[in-house]
């Protein structure tokens, strides 16, 4: 019997390609054919990890440029579109839809203009002009909820098909484990080998490819947390916290900053003796691990009824789902928690921090912005005491305290009554003008988009 044609195993969404190693069929079945099958001995070893390689590389590489693209979105135009939102008299929210799958504006615009018994006469005239200037910009605020909504779900959906790509490749982890395993059984193979091509060389390639998938999908864990922490900034402007929507740029130019840092690793064979003997023990660390796991444990114990009859039959019901669900993700289930919990987003930030991974530009800056607002709302329960009327009736004492400390959105009433919810990711005015001509070099702006970022921002108070 020889080893099996099946290549890849493809996710259903956004087009997702993750990793499946080759099945090996049952004794009754017909007999498939060795994939490079036209190679034999080393070429074939080295040719098939490359196969393989490519297109998990080809994963992250797409995710990549698909977040881009949305990161660009929301760096031109999305910042300016929660600036205007922010400016109005009528709140708005930002949370993932039933499915999980789509991040949408919801922004609570009244139907009538209401007044109550105990409101007097100033009240009255402030909620007439708040109604009169949300029905002056109505279908202006539609075509910015619309903008936002279509990039920020784009932004979820690719969350969604990231994880998705990610466990299933923790899912074929379990798979190569099963096969070396068998491999180191002692007992004869069920399959056929290629030409040339030993018990030791394949399992080589198994134990390459092992380590390969546990780098691949610690690196899509970095593409993931890291739209997951710019999604959760872009909600940070919403009712719940009413944060200054500039702070989005430092999250953006962090992003695009670790991205130059974080190209995939070339798929190429490592021929050089000592490279490959450390990729080596590496797999072997994995195998052993993975080995251990209660995820692993349960695989074993479902497929010892079969007796190994066929090592591939489970491979081959992968391609079948299509898609794996997420219900049962934890990591997943946490990043819904991020885009519908209702409770201080400071939480949710030290949260979302815990995800990354330790030392890049995207981990530093979130770092430097929980210090910051910690250090705000020191000052903010100092100075104006802890209700929201007190923040509203005491700003430029507010301000004047927080000057240096800690930049936010002060500008609006919206702003001042939520000061004790906001995030702070700026200290002054001078850091973030510094970001917005630093974002000018990368993709999330062109040079006349920065140009007029930076103009806007000399007025912010």
């Amino acid at each position: 019997m020889r080893i099996g044609r099946r290549s890849f195993l493809l996710a259903g969404t956004a087009g997702v390609g993750v990793l499946a190693l080759p099945g090996l069929a049952g004794c009754g079945a017909r007999a498939p054919v060795t994939p490079n099958a036209h190679l034999y001995g080393r070429e074939w070893v080295s040719a098939t990890y490359e196969m393989y390689g490519q297109k998990y590389a080809g994963v992250q590489k797409g995710a990549e440029a698909r977040a881009d693209k949305t990161y660009s979105v929301l760096g031109r135009r999305g910042v300016g579109s929660l600036d205007s939102l922010q400016s109005r008299a009528v709140p708005f929210f930002i949370r993932a839809d039933e499915g999980g799958t789509g991040l949408a504006v919801d922004r609570r615009v009244p139907e009538r203009l209401t007044f109550t018994a105990n409101m007097s006469q100033d009240d009255r005239a402030a909620a007439q002009a708040a109604w009169d200037k949300n029905q002056s910009t109505v279908h202006t605020d539609y075509e910015e909820v619309r903008r936002l909504s279509g990039a920020l779900t784009a932004l979820m959906s690719e969350i969604h098909s990231v994880r998705v790509a990610i466990e299933l490749g923790r899912r074929e982890q379990l798979q190569i484990v099963r096969q070396i395993s068998v491999l180191k059984s002692g007992e004869k193979a069920p399959f056929e080998l290629p030409y040339q091509v030993s018990r030791k060389d394949y399992e080589e390639v198994l134990l390459l490819l092992l380590e390969r998938l546990d780098d691949d999908c610690e690196r899509l864990e970095r593409i993931e947390a890291a739209m997951v922490t710019v999604g959760f900034t872009a909600r940070t402007t919403d009712a719940g916290s009413g944060s200054l929507s500039a702070n989005l740029y430092k999250v953006l130019l962090s992003v695009s900053q670790d991205a130059k840092m974080s190209d995939p690793r070339p798929p190429t064979f490592p021929s050089e003796s000592a490279l490959k003997d450390a990729l080596l023990d590496r797999g072997r660390t994995a195998f052993d691990a993975i080995k251990k796991s209660p995820a692993y444990q349960e695989l074993e114990r479902q497929e010892e009824a079969k007796k190994w009859e066929s090592i591939g039959a489970v491979l081959s019901a992968f391609d079948s789902l299509g898609v794996v669900p997420l219900k049962t993700s934890a990591i997943f289930q946490r990043v819904l928690g991020f885009y519908r919990g209702d409770g201080d987003y400071l939480g949710y930030l030290k949260t979302a921090a815990s995800l990354l991974p330790l030392g890049g530009s995207l981990t530093k800056s979130i770092e430097s912005a929980l210090a910051t607002t910690e250090e705000m709302r020191k000052i903010t329960s100092r100075v104006a005491g802890l209700t929201p009327d007190a923040w509203l009736k005491a700003p430029e004492r507010l301000l004047k305290a927080q000057s240096g400390k800690a930049l936010v959105n002060a500008g609006t009433e919206y702003g001042l009554s939520r000061m004790g919810r906001q995030l702070a990711f700026f200290k002054d005015k001078r850091e973030l003008l510094d970001v917005a001509h630093a974002l000018s070099d990368t993709s999330v702006l062109s040079g006349d988009d920065a140009g007029a970022v930076v103009a806007k921002l000399q007025g912010l108070r």
